[in-house]
């Protein structure tokens, strides 16, 4: 398994012929997951004005911070990590942010929420394996000593 992840992750990177065009492809998609942070965020503000009661207040509110860290996750990573070099990434980040438009647009009943939240870890768990070839590599080794 880890082994077909490491050849789709390797086959899916973003590498132009000068490091400035990859630089300028990846900009671009950098702002789309922006913007779709922003479109779930402001969308779900209208959840606002149809919560039922306050255990799903507090479930939105709950929605709402993990939304609010994920963006400033995102872009803290962004300035200070390494760059996205492949279309994988950038598709776990729109999947998680698919997620969270249903965390905050379903949250009832409250096992369909544990679901999503569970499904947004292993969507987070994924991405940090497609970011980091070597770890898959090293991963597979592990697995094939023992």
């Amino acid at each position: 398994m880890l082994d077909k992840l490491g050849r789709l992750v390797r086959r899916c990177k973003i590498d132009f012929p000068s490091p400035e065009q990859t630089k300028r492809f990846q900009k671009p998609l950098s702002e789309l997951v922006s913007i779709l942070f922003a479109v779930v965020f402001g969308v779900g503000l209208s959840q606002l004005a149809e919560f039922d009661g306050t255990l799903d207040l507090a479930w939105l509110i709950v929605a709402y911070v993990a939304v609010l860290l994920s963006w400033w996750g995102y872009h803290y990573g962004t300035i200070i990590g390494p760059r996205e070099d492949n279309k994988v990434l950038y598709a776990i980040d729109v999947l998680v942010i698919v997620v969270y438009w249903l965390i905050i647009n379903y949250r009832a009943p409250v096992l369909r929420a544990f679901v999503f939240y569970a499904f947004m870890f292993l969507l987070y768990f994924v991405w940090e394996l497609c970011a980091s070839p070597h770890c898959l590599d090293r991963k597979r080794a592990e697995l094939s000593q023992r």
